[in-house]
């Protein structure tokens, strides 16, 4: 059983403290706890497509002020919803999706796509004129989604080729949906839920 401190801070791009806070947690031998914070940044810079502000959250635990373990996710502030005349809105504004189909794969690379190569192809895109990209079919590499937050464009992030139909061979994901798609939809979201990019 410990006494640990959990401390959450928030930068803006530069590097700047934007918020912190700290909470107690009181774990029990073999057990699980949970701790909670409520940070507040004042007037956030938000995430736009033209101008793809982000955010660092550093989150620490620590021991008697030593630190144990720590986490830094990136993130965005924005706002989405649809106007009633089925408008997508960005942060309140009107935005047309002007959106293109993107499979993980990447000639010669294949699927294992090195950061430096999402970037490319996200540039490409914006310079074509696409906003948004849809992921097909498949659950895109943390190097893509991160390259769409840092450059700005929107994500439909797509999880399954699939369900209980298959298509290709013996093994394809259809043998294992309805046992797994609970558990690998969850992941997939938790995984993929702080990116602004994705909408």
């Amino acid at each position: 059983a410990r006494t640990l401190t959990v401390r959450a801070e928030i930068l803006d791009g530069q590097g700047t403290l934007s918020a912190r806070g700290e909470a107690p947690a009181r774990v029990s031998e073999w057990d699980v706890c949970t701790a909670s914070l409520a940070l507040n940044v004042e007037a956030p810079a938000l995430w736009r497509l033209s101008d793809p502000k982000l955010y660092t959250c550093r989150v620490t635990i620590r021991e008697n002020g030593e630190i144990l373990d720590s986490e830094t996710v990136r993130f965005g502030f924005r706002t989405i919803g649809f106007a009633a005349d089925g408008a997508f809105l960005l942060n309140g504004e009107r935005t047309y999706i002007n959106g293109v189909n993107c499979h993980q794969d990447f000639g010669l690379t294949g699927k294992v796509m090195p950061p430096e190569i999402a970037g490319y192809r996200v540039r490409l895109m914006k310079e074509m004129g696409a906003n948004a990209v849809r992921t097909s079919h498949n659950p895109p590499s943390v190097e893509m989604l991160d390259a769409c937050d840092r450059l700005g464009l929107l994500v439909l992030d797509e999880a399954f080729d699939m369900w209980t139909i298959r298509k290709g061979g013996p093994n394809s994901y259809a043998r294992y949906f309805n046992d797994w798609w609970k558990t690998d939809l969850t992941d997939f979201i938790r995984r993929d839920r702080n990116h602004p990019s994705v909408v």
